[in-house]
């Protein structure tokens, strides 16, 4: 549709992970704050790409990702097209893959709208 084609959504999925408040710690046992089931089976990063789904095209959504949660993100980002994983060595806070995210879109698209979604905090549907 039009009205979405113009919209890019990069779900941030490239931080260390570590919870930061009381029940993150309780669910994680080891799992990236990002790929924790909290509610259901769907992992926190999961539920952030199905509200991507909501907002854009399956073309024009970007996930930035830690390569050291490859084994979390592997199976929970199978939606997200391979050239739109941008995949960084550090991890960190989401700032890298962000910024190399948005070169991505302005390449593609040049003055697209954009989307800046967390995948780390639960967002009742």
């Amino acid at each position: 549709d039009q009205a979405t084609a113009a919209v890019h959504c990069v779900v941030l999925g490239d931080g260390d992970g570590e919870p930061r408040w009381s029940l993150a710690h309780r669910v994680s046992r080891g799992v990236p704050t990002q790929f924790c089931r909290v509610n259901g089976a769907a992992s926190l990063m999961q539920r952030a790409l199905h509200r991507a789904a909501w907002v854009t095209t399956r073309r024009r959504v970007w996930t930035a990702l830690a390569e050291s949660h490859r084994a979390f993100w592997r199976d929970d980002c199978w939606s997200v097209r391979p050239d739109r994983r941008i995949v960084s060595e550090s991890g960190g806070r989401g700032a890298e893959g962000l910024a190399v995210a948005l070169g991505e879109i302005i390449r593609d698209s040049g003055d697209a709208s954009v989307v800046v979604m967390p995948s780390d905090i639960f967002v009742a549907d």
